[in-house]
């Protein structure tokens, strides 16, 4: 226990480094938590979703890739024209709701317009559309 504080006293800066860091950590776990944090799902998981708890998949992915093949059921929902398909997706605020990309990632905005329209349980498709057909899984074209 001695070597503790002597190697505290004389590396003090590096000591109150580290609990900044820590304080920092601590405190955005807990607004991540607190305030709908990114929740990624795996395809088996976001099936399981689609099948006993009626999520709903939004691909946000232009026109052009959605019409390229897309999860069976998703709606299309461009990041540009999101409030102008907001009155159609009311239906949709009590379900879970699974953001689909084209790898996972971008989806910040989308989740933050949602979160302020009132959806509550926002969930990312981990891997995005890339994984979800590299596991095999059926994708429609339109």
């Amino acid at each position: 226990m001695e070597e503790w504080v002597v190697f505290i006293t004389n590396h003090w800066i590096l000591a109150s480094l580290l609990g900044v860091v820590l304080t920092a950590f601590i405190i955005n776990e807990i607004i991540g938590s607190h305030f709908g944090s990114k929740q990624a799902v795996s395809t088996e998981r976001a099936v399981q979703m689609m099948n006993h708890e009626e999520a709903v998949v939004f691909d946000v992915r232009t026109e052009a890739e959605f019409s390229a093949g897309h999860i069976v059921g998703a709606e299309q929902l461009a990041a540009v024209s999101l409030d102008k398909k907001m009155s159609h997706l009311q239906k949709y605020l009590k379900q879970p709701i699974i953001i689909a990309t084209a790898t996972g990632q971008d989806t910040a905005k989308v989740m933050t317009l949602l979160q302020a329209k009132g959806f509550l349980q926002i969930f990312v498709l981990s891997g995005g559309m890339q994984a979800w057909k590299s596991a095999g899984m059926p994708v429609i074209k339109s």
